[in-house]
């Protein structure tokens, strides 16, 4: 005589969904109904949570929500820090520009009106840079930006 065939059953926001089933079909219908429910939404947030349960009620398998967000965290860096422009008006618009701060990195740009500057890496508290953009008299906002981390902006007067 055979041995007993464990099954499982595939729930949908903790309400069983249709019959149970062996493992290999319960997964497959798990991926199933959580590909319709991210078409449902565009691709979006998902709205559910689809599992595969073992007869003990363990869960074995999972998709959407989850309950748990993930334990592990991309290491965090310090944005860079930019506390003045020396000078922080000119009247000549090519004028070079000394940016200090703090947390400057090799990669550090001096960022005008979202157009990046030739930027020369100074030391870790200073950067230097013809602000960029600047072709016309008016106040453009200048920031610091490393990989993705920006600093907060201070004004430059072009006059």
């Amino acid at each position: 005589m055979a041995p007993p065939q464990t099954l499982f059953n595939v729930m949908l926001d903790g309400k069983r969904y249709g019959g149970s089933y062996d493992n290999i079909s319960a997964v497959t219908i798990m991926c199933a109904v959580a590909q319709m429910f991210i078409g449902v939404t565009g691709g979006g947030t998902p709205l559910t949570m689809v599992t595969v349960e073992d007869s003990t009620g363990k869960v074995i398998a999972a998709i959407g929500n989850l309950e748990q967000p993930p334990t592990e965290t991309a290491p965090t860096e310090d944005p860079p820090v930019l506390e003045a422009l020396q000078p922080d008006s000119s009247g000549q618009w090519d004028a070079q520009v000394r940016a200090i701060g703090s947390n400057f990195k090799q990669n550090s740009v001096l960022v005008a009106n979202d157009t990046e500057a030739n930027t020369a890496f100074i030391s870790s508290t200073e950067l230097s840079s013809v602000v960029p953009g600047v072709h016309t008299p008016g106040t453009y906002q200048v920031k610091v930006r490393t990989g993705t981390l920006e600093s907060a902006e201070l004004p430059f007067t072009a006059l």
